[in-house]
């Protein structure tokens, strides 16, 4: 499925498609059947391309190869411009990868033209050549869908977080959701991030996932749900106050869901926090830790930091970072328990205009000696 981009005097709910020509649009692991959505203005002849699914592989003519046959349920091997090609192939219903390439160098991150998983993570697959091309990242997936739905790709970008279940829509656009979303925005006020949105009409809304994106994270992470007001057509306003965040660029976006489960993306919008002073050295999560912590580090301006655990005798004990930090970014440090005793450590911070300490506290995890398979 596909959702279809309305030029309207407002802005709907819809989805971009990914950098690919040819995007892999719709899995049914039930169904047993991929769909491929031509993404340019022109027709693209996939006849000698390969899909590829836990190292099984399947040129799409059906010329023989290592993996199961492939039957056209609609659309052509030459798929035109905006269309789509379904095909019936046996994937695993409890989890796979799949992929699609253009010649059998099938470790290229070249010859991949994209790729997703499902339930399914690690060696067994080619999530690693995914993740040279820069269209999906390791150890991510996309959650097996229910009965009777498909998983399909909703977008913006590429990755899990853009794929979500869905009704099956074979070989066809996806209706966009009745419910017209005319401003979204990001506003940074006393420190804190406020989020304002309104809508022009609505029907059959659910609510609103909030969700947000740090500097370093990889993916989205949902922080709230925001009910729906009243149905119908008007001005429904909206807003969520997110609190404080460090210093950096934080990307924000919603997932609008309808009372039938049904879900879209609204676009992205960024919002870069400038470094309060000359930098900013936030306190250690969790503390205290057991395995490992983490904090955030931001310069005003561009320098070499140093950043060392220091134990209580006065020891450095390690160094967390020695480097250049940019200017006005977020760095992410990770503090690991490993080989390290419990008590009280203190992490500091030293740049060419500034010195800070913080403490963290280590508490070693306790086995129970009662528990199976311990000595």
């Amino acid at each position: 499925m596909r959702l279809v981009t309305t030029l309207l005097a407002v802005l709907l709910l819809t989805s971009t498609t990914q950098a690919q020509d040819i995007q892999i649009n719709e899995v049914s692991p039930e169904g047993d059947w991929i769909e491929l959505y031509n993404t340019t203005a022109g027709a693209i002849d996939v006849s000698t391309w390969y899909l590829c699914a836990q190292f099984a592989y399947t040129r799409l003519d059906n010329t023989p190869f290592n993996g199961p046959p492939v039957s056209i349920i609609s659309g052509s091997l030459n798929i035109p411009a905006g269309g789509y090609l379904v095909v019936s192939w046996d994937i695993d219903v409890t989890g796979s990868d799949v992929g699609l390439y253009t010649s059998t160098s099938f470790a290229s991150a070249a010859a991949m033209v994209d790729f997703m998983q499902y339930n399914f993570t690690g060696a067994g697959g080619r999530e690693n050549v995914a993740d040279t091309k820069g269209i999906w990242t390791t150890g991510e997936t996309v959650a097996l869908p229910p009965s009777g739905k498909t998983l399909s790709y909703f977008g913006p970008g590429t990755g899990a977080s853009a794929w979500d279940s869905s009704e099956p829509t074979q070989g066809s656009d996806n209706a966009i959701l009745p419910v017209e979303l005319a401003y979204f925005d990001a506003m940074l006020i006393h420190g804190g991030v406020n989020l304002l949105w309104s809508t022009a009409s609505e029907i059959n809304n659910l609510g609103f996932e909030v969700q947000m994106q740090l500097q370093n994270d990889p993916s989205f992470e949902t922080v709230a749900f925001v009910e729906a007001g009243s149905e119908g057509s008007g001005i429904q306003k909206y807003s969520y106050d997110v609190g404080r965040v460090s210093a950096g660029k934080h990307r924000f976006r919603l997932r609008q869901v309808d009372i039938g489960g049904a879900k879209k993306y609204s676009d992205i919008i960024e919002l870069a926090v400038d470094v309060a002073g000359t930098f900013e050295l936030e306190q250690a999560y969790p503390n205290p830790f057991s395995r490992y912590a983490q904090f955030d580090v931001a310069v005003a301006r561009e320098q070499d930091v140093t950043i060392d655990l220091i134990d209580m005798s006065g020891r450095i004990v390690r160094t967390l970072f020695a480097g250049r930090m940019s200017e006005g970014d977020n760095h992410r440090i990770k503090v690991s328990g490993d080989g390290l005793s419990s008590g009280l450590y203190l992490y500091r911070a030293v740049g060419e205009n500034f010195t800070a300490t913080r403490s963290v506290v280590l508490v070693s995890e306790k086995i129970d000696a009662s528990a199976p398979g311990c000595w």
